[in-house]
């Protein structure tokens, strides 16, 4: 039995410590992710997941049951549910060489 496995952003390392990956409209429900290195390390990098409701820029980070942001520094599956809006993803404390992508099925 196959299944689909789409890339929905890419975070490459240029020159700034910081990489924000570009928005997408997430239909909503509940879909595994892989956040993965390329190159088997996050190259210190920290991923969040931003989350907007409107159509202005004003983002707000996804946060866990106890409140704290959602964040990643090694390779990670997960599931997120979640209605409909748009997702981004932003990678801080990177490093030459970080290159991550995110995938969903």
């Amino acid at each position: 039995m196959g299944f689909r496995v789409g890339t929905i952003s890419t975070l490459v390392y240029s020159d700034s410590s910081t990489i924000t990956g570009s928005e997408f409209v997430y239909a909503g429900g509940e879909k595994t992710l892989a956040i993965y290195s390329t190159n088997e390390t996050f190259g210190s990098a920290t991923v969040k997941i931003q989350a907007s409701l409107a159509d202005a820029d004003n983002w707000i980070y996804l946060k866990d049951s106890e409140g704290a942001d959602l964040a990643f520094t090694e390779d990670t599956l997960f599931k997120l549910d979640i209605g409909r809006c748009r997702l981004r993803f932003k990678a801080t404390s990177a490093t030459s060489g970080t290159s991550i992508i995110i995938k969903a099925s």
